[in-house]
């Protein structure tokens, strides 16, 4: 890999990696392999490159430089190839449908799904009839930061700009359901197809397997400036207790603050700090990097989500919170949600225009597909 050297005075020479090949199989953390490379005789300001063993055995690559002291520089964990997925239970027997008083019911295993034929959106799910009150989605959803104009800067034509910078706008998706279907797929899975008209949001199929587990392709199209924009479902925060994943961690982030979390298994208890108030680290809620999985654990079930890009989307885990007087922001809800736009955060002097070009407004255009699989237990 190429390095650089930003000393001003020292070789890199005088810099160590530890260099480990792991893996995360079962939800555990397992080093194949460890060596310390020594590094290259890199001058002050100049670049070079970097050997680093490899494992094909590997799910990742973590490299921690240590000066000469010592010391540690920074810990990076660069991703080989995506690890197993927790193992699901093996289901017997093919789901099946019933239609009763506006309700799509599919039952696969100890699984109920409950759909809305009126609005196509997931309605519930229940474990051995425990209700899991995960649903209402996918909804999809688009804001801006409220003082934004629509060509994606500070709107300097409108003279209460200055008391939104603060707040989201909310782009109202105006569509609805056109039609629901059902049908039979491959491995005794049943497949209900949503389609719908008018709106952002135009299908979402949901493939549910015999074991229960449920696979979501969903579809929309958006044009405009957006801050944060994805798909969102209910889950009530009281009932949450904790969430473990494999993703970057073990703290959230932001569209600016993408580069300081790192790959690897984390988990944290639901906490909900006030800023400048309690100080409870890492924050439970956020936006969360390159999730392969996420397990949240309510007071009855256990959610398992698996985004089918952890590359490009983030998990949404409700909304940060600003201090008690709202100062920086105040982010809309968007529950437990897949999302394609996360937004920047701003300092206390400067809104996110005057951060650079990562705290920038996005420009969606086009059509964008996303995947999710869901597990519940």
């Amino acid at each position: 890999m190429k390095v650089e050297n930003r000393y001003d005075f020292i070789s890199l020479k005088e810099v160590c990696f530890d260099c480990e090949n792991v893996t995360f199989a079962d939800g555990k953390t397992t080093v194949l392999s460890k060596v310390t490379v020594k590094g290259p005789d890199v001058l002050p300001h100049e670049s070079g490159e970097l050997a680093l063993p490899v494992n094909s055995k590997a799910d990742a690559l973590r490299v921690k430089a240590n000066d000469g002291k010592g010391d540690e520089i920074f810990t990076w964990v660069f991703p080989m190839r995506r690890s197993a997925c927790p193992k699901a239970a093996v289901g017997n027997g093919k789901p099946r449908v019933e239609k009763l008083d506006g309700i799509v019911s599919v039952m696969a295993g100890r699984l109920k799904y409950e759909f809305d034929a009126s609005s196509g959106r997931l309605k519930g799910v229940s474990v051995s009839g425990r209700q899991t009150n995960f649903g209402k989605g996918p909804r999809f959803f688009a804001y801006k930061r409220s003082d934004r104009s629509m060509d994606q800067f500070y709107n300097h034509d409108d003279p209460q700009a200055e008391k939104k910078k603060t707040t989201y706008t909310e782009y109202l998706e105006q569509g609805r359901c056109k039609s629901i279907e059902t049908a039979e797929a491959a491995n005794d899975t049943v497949v209900i197809k949503v389609n719908y008209e008018l709106g952002s949001l135009l299908s979402a199929e949901w493939r549910i397997a015999p074991n229960g587990e449920a696979r979501l392709v969903y579809k929309y199209a958006f044009n405009g400036v957006v801050d944060l924009m994805g798909v969102s479902f209910d889950l009530p925060e009281g009932e949450v207790q904790s969430k473990e994943w494999l993703g970057k961690g073990p703290y959230r982030v932001w569209k600016n603050r993408l580069h300081g979390p790192q790959l690897g298994i984390y988990a944290t208890d639901y906490n909900d700090p006030v800023p400048g108030e309690s100080f409870i680290y890492p924050e439970f809620k956020g936006y969360f990097a390159e999730v392969q999985w996420m397990k949240i654990k309510t007071s009855n079930v256990q959610l398992t989500l698996m985004p089918g890009n952890p590359a490009k989307d983030y998990v949404g885990v409700y909304q940060p919170r600003d201090g008690r007087d709202q100062l920086l922001y105040t982010l809309p809800e968007t529950g437990i949600s897949l999302m394609q736009v996360i937004p920047a955060v701003r300092n206390k002097v400067n809104t996110t225009d005057l951060n650079g070009p990562s705290a920038q407004a996005v420009w969606a255009s086009g059509e964008y597909t996303g995947e999710v699989r869901l597990r519940f237990e």
